[in-house]
């Protein structure tokens, strides 16, 4: 019994030594996690300005439009003026969605890349958890070995005591 608990730790022990080995390669290919985090936060927040940017040259490009008169101050607007900033406006806005475009795609790209890191950090976690699990097994045997080789020296010693006491009668 002590050999076949032996055995199986070494076996086990070879198994612990490949899902490390694994979960090792597994780490290199997310070394980048961090680094993706954090180009994740910028998009969000580069996100979040494109489209304040995208309202407010929509409401510039509302109050040209729709308006005439200087809410203000009551003058009239110059067509020429309104014409021009029609113009500006709408041309920052074509620029801003062809840019929100290209942010688009590489939020895409971003987003794949962070769906590829939780599933190797999910990979990582089975196997760490498998190893956990080996290593309480291992544990087990070891204490199994123990307790096997301690009862043969208390039945060494007792047998040796009876050996005593039968050749004193």
């Amino acid at each position: 019994k002590i050999d076949t608990n032996r055995k199986s730790i070494e076996e086990q022990s070879l198994f612990v030594q490949a899902l490390v080995a694994e979960t090792e390669d597994l780490k290199e290919k997310i070394i980048d996690q961090s680094k993706v985090h954090n180009k994740s936060k910028k998009l969000d927040t580069i996100e979040f300005q494109i489209k304040e940017k995208r309202k407010s040259l929509e409401k510039e490009i509302s109050f040209f439009h729709d308006n005439d008169n200087c809410p203000t101050c009551k003058q009239e607007l110059q067509v020429e003026h309104k014409n021009e900033r029609l113009a500006e406006r709408s041309s920052q806005l074509n620029s801003l969605e062809e840019a929100f475009q290209r942010f688009k795609q590489e939020r895409a790209d971003c987003d794949v890349r962070l769906d590829e890191i939780i599933k190797v950090s999910a990979e990582i976690t089975k196997k760490n958890n498998k190893i956990s699990e080996i290593k309480h097994s291992i544990n087990i045997c070891n204490a199994t070995i123990n307790s096997l080789e301690n009862n043969i020296k208390s039945i060494e010693s007792q047998s040796k005591k009876i050996g005593e006491d039968s050749s004193k009668l």
